[in-house]
């Protein structure tokens, strides 16, 4: 059985992560970083991609990039595929180099394109490399502080948002002395975005009832105070079932919500849905719910 596509569509923008096998390094050398940023380099221009950003680090790596066709997973099959075999050559290794699949996280790019932007560029100053994100030289940062950078790298988009260079860089500082970390919003483990972009990609992607992705079941989930609104006069398990189906929530935190443990919850659910194989008034009540949450989302 193949896996599930991502959520690929023209013009989307992702944030794109991936980690070395086991948290071994991916880069042993100033060779092995410029082997990829030109492996990356002809992707983008054989894929038709945008780099907006991009971070390589000892042991894993993070691009900002815009696909303007539905092709990131072929584009990132030709740069992980390519880099690895040449990487193994190189080294006389054998075998997988990056642990698992990369992760793609989709982003807003009207509301939270410049969180992640900033984020890409302070992960070698977090993680103590260097003390100001310019002066690491695998980065794309130093490029946003000078006249030219390399072709498949497109600042315009990122600095039309500032009156100069110097501006990004104050941006990109301040966020060291707030700490807030972007990614604590991703919404179901594949959007960092508003509620009202993942509305419209729902609408978008719910037309075709075909269109099989990564995360499909957290993606259609809804905010937990739209689910918990509905639940009025329900009893605990009708509740603990409904959020655990129909809300971005965890068992944990529903566990926190009723004062039971994160394993009562999954027991709680299991015995539910065996009442429900067994319940035809029960399984209406559930259907019934559905119809109202999803018809308040439709509304509001």
């Amino acid at each position: 059985m193949s896996r599930p596509l991502r959520i690929e569509f023209p013009n989307a923008v992702y944030h794109i992560f991936s980690r070395g096998n086991e948290r071994k390094e991916i880069f042993r050398s100033g060779t092995d970083y410029e082997l990829f940023l030109s492996i990356l380099k002809d992707t983008c221009e054989r894929f038709d991609l945008v780099v907006h950003a991009y971070s390589l680090m000892p042991s894993h790596f993070h691009l900002l990039l815009e696909t303007k066709d539905s092709n990131l997973s072929q584009a990132m099959k030709r740069l992980l595929g390519l880099y690895t075999v040449r990487f193994n050559r190189l080294h006389k290794r054998s075998g997988h180099l990056f642990q698992g699949r990369y992760k793609a996280l989709l982003v807003d790019k009207d509301n939270y394109f410049l969180e992640v932007s900033r984020y890409v560029h302070l992960n070698p100053v977090k993680a103590n490399i260097v003390q100001s994100p310019e002066d690491h030289p695998w980065s794309s940062m130093k490029y946003y502080l000078k006249e030219k950078a390399p072709d498949f790298l497109h600042r315009d988009f990122t600095l039309k948002s500032f009156q100069s260079r110097s501006d990004y860089k104050r941006f990109v500082m301040e966020r060291l002395k707030t700490g807030e970390d972007p990614f604590k919003k991703v919404i179901g483990g594949l959007i960092i975005g508003s509620e009202d972009f993942l509305n419209k990609l729902q609408a978008k992607i719910a037309k075709n009832k075909k269109n099989e992705f990564c995360g499909k079941k957290e993606f259609f989930r809804k905010p937990v105070d739209e689910v918990t609104k509905h639940l009025g006069d329900y009893d605990r398990n009708f509740s603990v079932y409904a959020l655990w189906k129909y809300a971005r929530t965890t068992q944990r935190q529903i566990g926190e919500r009723f004062k039971i443990s994160h394993s009562a919850v999954s027991i709680a659910v299991k015995r539910f849905q065996s009442r429900l194989s067994e319940d035809k008034m029960l399984r209406n009540r559930v259907m019934n719910f559905e119809k109202v949450i999803q018809k308040s989302n439709v509304e509001d």
